[in-house]
């Protein structure tokens, strides 16, 4: 059987096209095509385009000003001290915290990078071989919508705090953790997401480890390179990192030609090219 697959730089012209037909400038719609392509590159959710769809609705609906222009409120010299952190305010989604991160860990630089989404999570009662983690603080988002009929009781609770047993009871995400002896972890880590980006704004925090620890790089290659190489707990399946998920799949990528569409992507991009009047994805079987 056949399978359909894009281009990531097809894919690209086409965000950007969608993006421009709803008011977005040239510049700031191929910056945005950039991190949506990349994220359906690495995600196997493919939810950069996905995610476009709803972009595009919330400019529909003024929830997003497409001809909002960024500028600097504050700035102070913080590059010659080895750390930087720069907040950003009145902003939408950012999309993919992994692809800012990625720009630091390219630089030889520590990334971190976080944002907050609506509150849908319970509160508890009362060489280049990086280490890339990109994470949500709630167990599942994407799974409960697109596996309704292999619902986990680990991914929701239902209104009254209590683990759902189907899609119909889901009220909230579950934290990262289980409910017995460790949830004030996920909460913790949640809380400490939403103070820096909820109160702040999304925040971008680079750290230079060569003002603070010579021959880092060498030591962080050290590092992986024994994770890596740990005998695994089931046989044949080996040792991963945070990044190497990622990796797996942009050599996928690279191996098919192209990343692969569902029938829900086709059938999404070609909605899109219809209601925008834009030139459809150009794909091609394989």
């Amino acid at each position: 059987m056949s399978c359909t697959f894009v281009t990531q730089s097809e894919l690209e012209r086409f965000i950007s096209n969608c993006l421009m037909k709803v008011g977005v400038n040239v510049e700031h719609a191929n910056i945005s095509a950039d991190v949506l392509a990349y994220k359906n590159a690495i995600d196997t959710e493919k939810r950069g385009l996905r995610d476009l769809t709803r972009i595009i609705e919330e400019i529909k609906k003024g929830i997003i000003n497409p001809k909002a222009v960024p500028r600097i409120l504050k700035e102070l010299d913080s590059t010659k001290n080895g750390l930087c952190i720069v907040s950003a305010t009145n902003s939408n989604s950012f999309e993919c915290a992994s692809y800012y991160e990625q720009l630091a860990s390219n630089d030889d630089l520590i990334g971190f990078v976080c944002t907050n989404a609506s509150n849908n999570v319970i509160v508890p009662r009362g060489t280049k071989s990086g280490f890339l983690l990109d994470m949500a603080c709630s167990t599942t988002e994407d799974k409960l919508k697109s596996k309704k009929d292999e619902f986990n009781t680990y991914w929701a609770l239902d209104v009254n705090g209590q683990p759902a047993t189907k899609f119909e009871m889901f009220a909230f995400l579950q934290n990262l953790g289980k409910r017995e002896g460790s949830e004030h972890k996920g909460f913790g880590l949640t809380l400490m997401v939403d103070v820096l980006s909820g109160l702040i704004g999304h925040c971008f925090i680079v750290i230079n480890p060569g003002c603070f620890a010579p021959g880092f790089g060498a030591h962080m290659t050290e590092i992986m390179r024994y994770l890596r190489q740990m005998e695994p707990l089931v046989p044949g399946i080996p040792a991963i990192v945070p990044g190497d998920r990622e990796k797996f799949h942009i050599n996928e990528i690279n191996d098919q030609g192209g990343i692969k569409l569902t029938e829900e992507l086709v059938k999404m991009s070609n909605f899109l090219s219809t209601t925008l009047g834009v030139e459809n994805l150009t794909s091609f079987e394989n």
